[in-house]
């Protein structure tokens, strides 16, 4: 069973609720990285994104997300706020430089992963 969202509930014209959106195909929860000083991400930990809960978790390779972000699915990152429940984070880009592949959450174009204070594993 999913753990819950925190999906804002807003109000619709006839004044009942409707849930918000999903916020991407694939939710990232945690990072191994392949170096001690954390700049290469070779694994990720991946939830699919149902909807009013997140999946269960499950790993891909870096390049894995790489080319589904390539092919168009969409990833962004989920952190637990104080109450356990999961919240937003940002979303995922791919940036390539000299034929190398960056997975970041800003835009920066530094040749380094950076998903954030996700955790590891």
């Amino acid at each position: 069973m999913g753990m819950t969202l925190v999906h804002q509930k807003t109000r619709n014209k006839k004044g009942g609720f409707f849930s918000m959106e999903k916020w991407a195909d694939y939710l990232v929860s945690a990072v191994r990285y392949s170096n001690s000083d954390r700049k290469y991400i070779s694994q990720l930990r991946v939830h699919k994104d149902e909807g009013e809960s997140v999946g269960a978790d499950f790993e891909l390779y870096k390049n894995d997300v790489v080319s589904k972000i390539n092919e168009g699915y969409s990833f962004v990152t989920i952190i637990k706020n104080s109450d356990k429940k999961w919240a937003k984070g940002q979303k995922i880009i791919v940036f390539s430089r000299n034929g190398i592949n960056y997975l970041r959450t800003d835009a920066n174009n530094i040749e380094a992963d950076n998903l954030g204070e996700l955790p590891h594993f």
